[in-house]
């Protein structure tokens, strides 16, 4: 099972430039933020956002395969297991970003990793959790299936309620406006199967505009959902 998850994104090549833009979404949540660290990093695509705002920033992650090319960019990076680095971790950070890692993740290891990052962050620090959607109904038949290394959903009330039960202040949750199904270009050029035609024709439905598009809508268009936090001083 080693570096499984780096093996599997490069066999699929998934769209650098697409994964970056969906990231952007997140830059508003640590605007006053300068010293933040990206658990679970991947190839860096958010660090490298954050660098380019006059950020300090720092990643972890497992997987050679993914934080290589962060490495290649310069960004600092560290290879590790997540709960490794973060019992052993010595310095403070105002800002978490931990991007489709829980659903990697069993119940009592998701406790356990917010109750390190809340030792980890300062007073008033802000924590970001972004996630697959179970609600997306794709996602939930589909997506989610395709990554051999996922082990359960989390939805924005568990997913709240655990940052909550770690001692976190809930300050926002909802969906990635960035991430919507139906104008992501990965997604038209990965998925010509059955399924995705069945999802143009629902798209087709939900360009007209009713209640029941609306519908469509909620449970079709959005794949990520997030929560934010904030320690209490």
């Amino acid at each position: 099972m080693k570096d499984l998850e780096g093996k599997f994104i490069e066999y699929m090549k998934f769209d650098d430039s697409v994964l970056s833009e969906r990231y952007a979404y997140y830059l508003p949540f640590f605007k006053d933020n300068q010293n933040i660290l990206d658990i679970g990093c991947g190839k860096g695509y958010f660090l490298e956002l954050l660098k380019k705002h006059g950020k300090k920033v720092r990643g972890v992650d497992n997987d050679a395969e993914l934080i290589k090319y962060a490495e290649d960019k310069g960004i600092p990076v560290v290879r590790s297991d997540a709960f490794d680095f973060l019992k052993k971790e010595k310095a403070r950070y105002d800002g978490i970003f931990c991007s489709h890692v829980i659903e990697h993740l069993s119940t009592d290891d998701v406790i356990k990793l917010f109750g390190y990052c809340y030792r980890l962050l300062e007073p008033e620090g802000v924590i970001v959790v972004a996630a697959p959607n179970p609600a997306c109904l794709y996602t939930q038949l589909y997506e989610f299936w395709r990554d051999p290394t996922h082990v359960r959903m989390y939805n924005k009330e568990l997913l709240g309620f655990l940052l909550h039960e770690a001692g976190f202040q809930i300050t926002a949750s909802g969906e990635n406006e960035f991430h919507r199904l139906f104008n992501d270009v990965d997604f038209r050029r990965k998925n010509k199967n059955i399924f995705t035609r069945a999802m143009q024709k629902i798209k087709r439905l939900i360009n007209k505009k009713s209640r029941f598009s609306d519908i469509l809508l909620e449970h079709f268009n959005f794949p990520e959902i997030f929560v934010s936090g904030r320690k209490p001083k």
